[in-house]
């Protein structure tokens, strides 16, 4: 799912949801705002939450192999169980002890399952990792991820307005690629933005195809997505 065009304004121009896009983006297709987040009122800041128990936090043994069970191979029908937890700028990422991810190295969140629900953690956090982490490793090494990566990493964490997770379908699967639609949630709208995944032999995990990416496209019936949000655990 190649781009039409190489990425020519900021990150967060063509990205970011707001009231004033919402009529725009249900009449003429323009791009929302891109993946969840939640802005806590209490506000958390860029502070990084305290590591949960399905994570192992020992960093000595980053870019090492996973070695993340991966006994369910079926595709998901419901929410995964799931513990939402504090990542940067507010925003809420999805994580277990059973999918991923298993190991953080500051801002990496990573190790995910070799399945479906693997490759559903791994769609939502790998991205987060990306752009708002600033972990370029998450993504495959191309050229067109670098540039979105530093045209990403020119736009101040105060300029960027996020949108929450509210659900997802997984669009395929197979050994070595995955391709998850995620719906997002921004004001009145709802946007669909599909994540292609490539599975790293070396790494042992996932890794998000960011030079792939396009532009979010409006939904307005959600109904084929399963619904998956921190309003809903």
């Amino acid at each position: 799912m190649a781009r039409e065009e190489p990425f020519s304004t900021k990150f967060n121009v063509w990205w970011v949801l707001s009231a004033a896009l919402v009529a725009l983006v249900l009449v003429g297709g323009i791009a929302l705002g891109f993946f969840a987040g939640r802005n806590h009122e209490d506000d958390q800041g860029e502070s990084q939450p305290e590591s949960s128990e399905a994570a192992d936090t020992d960093t000595s043994q980053a870019g090492g192999a996973c070695g993340v069970p991966a006994d369910d191979q079926d595709y998901p029908v419901e929410a995964p169980e799931s513990k939402w937890e504090a990542y940067k700028n507010g925003i809420t990422v999805p994580t277990s002890q059973t999918y991923g991810p298993t190991k953080r190295d500051g801002n990496f969140w990573k190790c995910y399952a070799h399945s479906p629900t693997g490759a559903l953690f791994a769609a939502f956090n790998l991205s987060q990792a990306f752009l708002n982490g600033g972990v370029y490793e998450a993504a495959v090494d191309s050229p067109e991820a670098k540039e979105f990566f530093d045209e990403e990493s020119s736009v101040s964490s105060e300029d960027k307005t996020m949108v929450e997770l509210a659900g997802f379908q997984i669009v395929s699967y197979e050994e070595d690629t995955a391709s998850v639609d995620l719906l997002l949630r921004g004001s009145d709208a709802n946007a669909s933005l599909v994540v292609d995944l490539v599975w790293d032999e070396a790494e042992d995990d996932w890794r998000w195809d960011a030079g792939t990416v396009s532009p979010p496209e409006a939904v307005e019936d959600t109904s084929a997505y399963t619904s998956w949000s921190p309003r809903n655990g």
